[in-house]
């Protein structure tokens, strides 16, 4: 009977734990994997879902151009007159009645000056490559000489300013998974997770949300690189969004 209990306990004890965890919101990162693993590795894409493919679908319609239609004749002579006698938009001063385009709205100031493409892309497009540096109190991910480095479990977010705009970026791990979370309140929620997979390989997955753009979800898988990999050239591909 006494089993039962503590089993009751621990049981109610976790319930109790998971509704606390789901009010105050995201869970909070830790500064160690729980159980332990190592991400360490230089990796190459190898699989996953079609990112672009997913990218094209989510991205906003462009929208038709506004067509101003000039007044007709009988519009015409319901205007009222001018000073001159002459009615406003009348042959004195009548443009062809031919169709003309409004004038072009402001750029989306979720993009900026860049394309919601070239702005999606920079987030969810996954890296042909991938290098993970993994120690007790600093994670790099990157590629290259373009790394991402954290502490993990740091609860003071990193403010990032670069030519995809302002967030704050913290990072942690979450069970065995290092977590990289991306906000600025305004524009763009991103999650970036990386976990190694039961056959040593590495899984990455994204979240990606941002206003007028459909929610992301896209998976990829790395394997380790070869040494000839290695040595080969990076593909060209666009600049993973850093500090600048």
């Amino acid at each position: 009977m006494r089993g039962f209990r503590t089993r009751s306990w621990r049981a109610g004890a976790a319930a109790l734990a998971a509704l606390a965890l789901g009010a105050c919101g995201t869970p909070r990162l830790g500064s160690r994997p729980q159980p332990d693993a190592d991400l360490s590795g230089r990796w190459v894409l190898e699989s996953g879902d079609d990112a672009a493919q997913l990218i094209a679908a989510a991205l906003p319609r462009p929208r038709k151009p506004r067509v101003e239609r000039e007044p007709t004749d009988p519009d015409l002579m319901r205007m009222p007159r001018d000073g001159t006698g002459q009615r406003r938009g009348g042959r004195g001063g009548q443009q062809s009645e031919q169709a003309r385009p409004a004038a072009a709205a402001d750029p989306n100031p979720a993009w900026g000056r860049i394309s919601p493409r070239e702005f999606v892309s920079a987030f969810v497009l996954p890296p042909q490559r991938l290098d993970v540096v993994q120690q007790p109190a600093l994670v790099r991910v990157g590629v290259g000489d373009r790394p991402r480095a954290f502490e993990p479990g740091d609860e003071e977010a990193v403010t990032v300013n670069d030519r995809y705009g302002s967030r704050a970026v913290r990072a942690g791990w979450l069970a065995d998974a290092f977590v990289i979370r991306s906000e600025d309140r305004q524009r763009l929620h991103l999650v970036e997770q990386f976990r190694r997979g039961r056959d040593g390989r590495l899984e990455r997955t994204v979240e990606f949300s941002a206003p007028q753009v459909k929610t992301l979800h896209v998976r990829s898988v790395y394997r380790l690189a070869t040494p000839a990999e290695l040595d080969a050239k990076e593909a060209d591909g666009p600049p993973p969004p850093a500090i600048r």
